[in-house]
């Protein structure tokens, strides 16, 4: 009966959560019944949480500070980002003074101008992976991104001028990674793909083949006409924190500009989905936006969130990933927020 396939799923969930690498599990084990199982409901998940251990301040683009990024969520889940006004906080004008860098605030989200974002990454459902919830956060991320060019400078938010040296760096990561730590060639699969300009110009330098997942057709539709029929693997219109992968099947899993779009809670449940779809050997590459500091900065016009290295690193150990190497990227303008790679296993 229901009660009891939902035990047995429960234990399943339990049983692959606790391996490192069930890579196995996506041989024998259909697609569709790994789905029902890792997307069920579970009352042990907290709802509106923060990284563990997480103690972080934060504001957002309207100037409202958050004593902790709990503070944050909840208000997230209550369907909302508030004004400044609705919380009684002093809104600050954009050329404030930031206290962790001691200059202007800097990155792609402030001011408006300066965007360097690639790709949303969040489905047209805007349901939580956690909650199954529709939130607001995410329904502005689509809508956002829904109206932007599927070009190069479209991606990069008018900062076409970045991409060269971006792409030239994730190389030179790619590069170092192999290096020290060998993974398979065969099949990558981009998260947020954009218009597949990763995908073109490094990731298929790598691998013999890319799996796309995008969430906005005119940018997967320009991604997909692109990359020649021999290369292309599979294509998802779809978002990253409802995206089930199949266990055990990609040697890498890249991700850039895309994490920022996803609550903690999601973005935990996103990082173990991930690492249970790596093959043996498989690794992780994110690149993100960090933060100077000890602050988060959230945007209000696009939901997304500017995370802390430290932060980035909790979530890591939060969901089983081992760090193998972090770089940061060297050449880039600095009124925009850092960027960073990490490879992950």
């Amino acid at each position: 009966d229901l009660a009891t396939m939902g035990t047995l799923s429960e234990c399943l969930f339990f049983f692959v959560d606790k391996l490192s690498s069930p890579w196995w599990l996506g041989q024998c084990v259909p697609r569709s019944i790994w789905s029902l199982f890792v997307n069920m409901p579970d009352d042990r998940k907290r709802k509106h949480s923060s990284i563990s251990g997480a103690v972080t301040k934060g504001y957002d683009s309207n100037g409202v500070r958050y004593s902790s990024l709990d503070a944050l969520w909840l208000t997230v889940m209550q369907d909302k980002l508030p004004d400044a006004a609705a919380t009684g906080a002093e809104a600050e004008t954009e050329g404030r003074q930031d206290a962790t860098t001691g200059g202007k605030a800097c990155g792609p989200h402030a001011p408006k101008k300066e965007r360097a974002i690639e790709g949303p990454v969040v489905a047209s459902t805007s349901a939580s992976a956690s909650t199954g919830e529709e939130l607001t956060w995410y329904k502005t991320a689509v809508d956002y991104w829904k109206a932007s060019e599927p070009t190069v400078d479209g991606m990069l938010g008018g900062f076409e001028m970045v991409s060269d040296r971006d792409l030239k760096e994730t190389k030179e990561f790619f590069d170092r990674l192999l290096e020290s730590y060998p993974f398979g060639r065969r099949l990558v699969l981009d998260c947020g793909c954009g218009i597949g300009r990763v995908t073109k110009a490094v990731l298929l330098k790598y691998f013999t083949m890319a799996d796309l997942l995008e969430p906005c057709d005119h940018f997967l539709e320009k991604a997909v006409a692109s990359i020649p029929v021999n290369k292309r693997g599979q294509h998802w219109r779809g978002s990253l924190q409802n995206f089930v992968p199949t266990p055990g099947q990609y040697d890498c899993i890249y991700i850039q500009w895309a994490t920022l779009y996803l609550t903690d809670e999601d973005l935990l449940i996103t990082f173990r989905r991930l690492k249970a779809a790596l093959a043996p050997q498989g690794v992780i590459v994110l690149k993100e936006n960090i933060t100077r500091g000890d602050t988060f900065h959230v945007d209000k016009e696009d939901s997304s969130i500017t995370r802390t290295d430290q932060l980035y690193k909790a979530a890591f150990e939060e969901s089983g990933l081992e760090l193998l190497l972090e770089v940061d990227q060297q050449d880039w303008p600095p009124t925009l927020f850092p960027l960073k790679m990490y490879a992950l296993r």
